[in-house]
C-alpha cells in the first residue's frame, strides 16, 4: 500500500489526475485478472486430484495405457497399467492415491491403492461389430449393435443413454471438414494430452467424439425382443425395462465426415463422467479410413 501511495503521489505531483484514474482502473482489472486465474486453477485442482475414479482400463490401439469412462480419459503410468492387467475391460472403482495433471491438458494416474469392480446394471449386454475395418473417406462405417439383458431380473434404462465413441490421436480442426457447430464446439471435443519429462518417451494424446444414437422408447419396444416401455412412462422418449433374454439389435452408420486415419470405435451407456458408476460397453473396435482416390 505504501508503494502504491508513493506512485499515486509522483502522478499527482506531475500533475496526472487522469494518469492516476488510468492507473487505477488498470490495477483493478489486474487484480480480477488474477482472481480469475487463481479460481480456475484450485477449481482444476479439485476436479483432478486423488480420490475415487470410475472406468474401464485399457490398452488402445496405439499402445497406450489409458482409464476411461466414455470419451473421458486418464493416462495410466506403467506401475498403475501393471496393476491393472488383470482387470482390463471390467469396469472398475479405483482409490487413486496420486495423479499428475500438470504436464499437458489431460492427467496420469500415478498411484492407485485399492481396485474393485463395480458396475451399473449388471447383466445388461452392449456389443458392436463392424463390416470391414478399413472403409474408404466419404463412405461412413456401418455398425451393428446389439442391446441384451442376459440377467435372470429386468433392468430399466433411457434410450438417450446409449451413445459410441469415436477416438483418434490424430485429431483434425473443424474446417478441415467444413465442420459447424451452433455452441462452437470443437468436432473432438473431448481431448487429452500428457507430457512426460523423461527421456525418450513420447507425448500421449486422444481425442474422442460422442455420438448420441438416435433410438426412441417406441423403437425399441417396437423393433426389440422382450422390451416394454417402464411403468410409468408412458409417453414420448421415456425409460423401457428389458425383460430377461430382452434383445435389441441395429445397424447405424457413423463417420462420414472423417479424414483418412487411424481410429477406434465402442458402444457404451452413458452415467456421467468418471466420478460415476460405469455401465456396459462393447470391445474397442479398430478401423481405418483410407483416400478414395488411391
Amino acid at each position: 500500500m505504501r508503494l502504491l501511495a508513493v506512485i499515486q503521489h509522483d502522478l499527482i505531483s506531475d500533475g496526472g489526475e487522469e494518469q492516476v484514474k488510468r492507473f487505477s482502473l488498470s490495477l483493478l482489472l489486474f487484480s480480477i485478472v488474477l482472481c480469475l486465474f487463481i479460481s480456475l486453477d484450485l477449481s482444476w485442482a479439485e476436479m483432478i486430484g486423488s480420490g475415487t475414479y470410475h472406468g474401464y482400463a485399457t490398452i488402445d490401439r496405439w499402445g497406450q495405457n489409458v482409464f476411461h469412462l466414455g470419451p473421458y480419459h486418464l493416462f495410466l503410468s506403467d506401475k498403475v497399467a501393471k496393476q491393472l492387467k488383470m482387470y482390463l475391460s471390467k469396469p472398475l472403482e479405483l482409490n487413486v492415491s496420486k495423479i499428475d495433471s500438470f504436464k499437458g491438458d489431460g492427467a496420469m494416474i500415478q498411484e492407485v491403492d485399492n481396485v474393485s469392480v463395480k458396475e451399473f446394471a449388471t447383466g445388461l449386454v452392449l456389443f458392436a461389430s463392424v463390416e470391414s475395418d478399413s472403409i474408404k473417406k466419404s463412405e461412413g462405417l456401418t455398425l451393428h449393435l446389439v442391446l441384451r439383458n442376459d440377467s435372470k431380473e429386468e433392468i430399466t434404462i433411457w434410450p438417450g443413454s446409449l451413445a459410441v465413441v469415436l477416438t483418434t490421436k490424430c485429431p483434425f480442426q473443424n474446417a478441415a471438414i467444413g465442420y459447424k457447430d451452433s455452441d462452437n464446439r470443437a468436432y473432438w471435443y473431448y481431448q487429452y494430452f500428457y507430457y512426460s519429462f523423461k527421456e525418450n518417451t513420447k507425448p500421449l494424446k486422444i481425442a474422442c467424439r460422442e455420438i448420441s444414437l438416435p433410438w426412441s422408447d417406441r423403437e425399441l419396444v417396437e423393433h426389440g425382443c422382450n422390451i416394454r416401455v417402464a411403468d410409468g412412462y408412458r409417453g414420448s422418449n421415456g425409460w423401457v425395462t428389458l425383460k430377461s433374454r430382452a434383445k435389441f439389435e441395429a445397424d447405424i452408420v457413423v463417420g462420414k465426415e472423417l479424414l483418412p486415419g487411424e481410429y477406434e470405435v465402442f458402444f457404451y451407456t452413458t452415467t456421467g463422467n468418471l466420478s460415476s458408476v460405469p455401465g456396459p460397453m462393447s470391445e474397442r473396435i479398430r478401423f481405418d479410413v483410407i483416400d478414395s482416390n488411391k
